[in-house]
């Protein structure tokens, strides 16, 4: 069969040559077992790699699909006994080497020997092969936990806590009360380690909720450092977005109580000064809860999709350089999404002619539209400007889809991961370029 072209009026539109109408089913088990997906990334050889989570057992694995949508590997993850196996927010995946694929745990409970003193929470590490195989050596079956020891005053690994920042006299008082979260953080394989940004919540410490930058051995899973990330204001970041990058440091997309912000760090835990003069940008009027963050070349790519009261929500798309300051050459975006309600859990993208794509899940006007939710994927060109050519208008929108996960790019090959609202069963689509 002749593939369809993927220019023209076919740009944003389902693949018809790619399963049924555009949609394959993804099946990692021969017998009929219900699941869902918590995390996706893409592979370097155009699959993909999934984090699932069985509905009877609560079991945990590690599966691939090759471009088309065969299951190509799966593997049980064991758990750490340290790992509540019910943590509803599991698995960061990054696919960043070849040869590996490195994962963030948070939701590691340890028992305190006091027994006046609360459970304390810290995270993991895995590193599995593309086999999707432990790491041999790493860890406990390829998974290493950060240790309440690692975190005290007295640990080899862990360094003096910074002089704490203070806040610019212009900027705003925030609440005081805050929602402790230690679900956010990042594991990514990079300059030769496995370099993660996590939390930690103890409730008799001051602050209670602290974030750290972690390195460990590629090869065993050893802690070789950790830092405790430079305060703001006496105050603990908490992450939201992280990227490692190749010369050291690393971007973050964070927030103190209520307030975003835009960071940059170095190896060791200290705000670099040379990003906007201070480490940080701050940004006033981001949803950092329903935000992503994307670096490609010397750019950073903020998207954030927010509701608009009485109105149509909103997508907004932001650029910045690595130096901290605005992209004067990108325009930025604040598309409003009609037909929908409440949009969610953005993605960003770049293809391979830097045309960026930004996805999320939509819950959609039931007077304009045929099903309660909807997976839409815009497209814009470097500048920041609508790609028109791509779908309706410079959108792409497939009915009946939730649980967007994650968009997966092969060159300009579009591919993405859902659940059909419907059926409630998993599957991937492929969009033409």
């Amino acid at each position: 069969m002749k593939a369809t072209a993927n220019t023209g009026d076919n740009a944003g539109k389902l693949d018809p040559d790619f399963g049924v109408g555009g949609l394959v089913e993804l099946r990692p088990f021969d017998e009929d077992r219900g699941f869902e997906i918590i995390d996706s990334a893409g592979l370097q050889d155009g699959g993909s790699v999934h984090v699932i989570r069985t509905y009877d057992e609560g079991e945990n694995y590690l599966v691939s699909f090759d471009h088309g949508g065969e299951l190509i590997h799966r593997k049980q993850v064991i758990l750490p006994d340290k790992i509540q196996p019910n943590t509803h927010y599991f698995f960061r995946l990054k696919y960043s080497q070849l040869d590996r694929v490195a994962c963030y745990l948070p939701g590691v409970r340890w028992p305190s020997e006091n027994v006046e003193d609360p459970i304390i929470h810290t995270s993991a590490v895995g590193c599995f092969l593309t086999d999707l195989q432990p790491q041999p050596g790493f860890g406990e079956n390829g998974i290493a936990t950060i240790t309440p020891a690692d975190l005290g005053k007295n640990s080899a690994n862990r360094r003096a806590t910074p002089k704490r920042e203070a806040f610019a006299a212009d900027h705003a008082e925030t609440p005081a009360t805050r929602a402790y979260n230690v679900n956010s953080g990042e594991a990514q394989l990079i300059n030769g380690a496995l370099w993660s940004v996590s939390s930690s919540y103890h409730e008799f410490e001051d602050p209670p909720f602290k974030s750290w930058i972690s390195r460990f051995a590629p090869d065993t899973g050893e802690l070789l450092s950790i830092y405790p990330l430079q305060p703001l204001g006496g105050t603990t970041w908490e992450p939201v977005d992280v990227h490692f990058l190749k010369e050291g440091g690393f971007i973050m997309l964070a927030h103190i109580e209520q307030q975003a912000f835009l960071t940059k760090f170095t190896d060791t835990g200290m705000l670099d000064k040379k990003f906007n003069d201070s480490g940080y940008v701050e940004m006033p009027d981001l949803d950092y809860d329903n935000s992503c963050m994307y670096v490609h070349q010397d750019r950073i790519l903020i998207a954030s999709v927010e509701p608009a009261i009485q109105a149509a929500p909103l997508l907004t798309l932001d650029a910045y350089l690595l130096s901290g300051q605005p992209d004067s050459t990108f325009q930025r975006k604040s598309e409003v999404v009609t037909d929908s309600v409440i949009i969610t859990s953005p993605h960003i993208a770049v293809d391979a002619t830097n045309r960026i794509l930004v996805g999320f899940t939509s819950s959609m006007n039931f007077n304009s539209s045929p099903t309660p939710f909807a997976v839409m994927i815009y497209r814009f060109n470097w500048a920041g400007n609508a790609d028109l050519s791509f779908g309706d208008a410079g959108r792409f929108v497939h009915y009946n889809v939730v649980q967007f996960k994650h968009m997966f790019l092969n060159g300009n090959e579009i591919r993405g991961a859902g659940k059909d609202f419907s059926t409630q069963l998993p599957l991937m689509f492929k969009v033409l370029d």
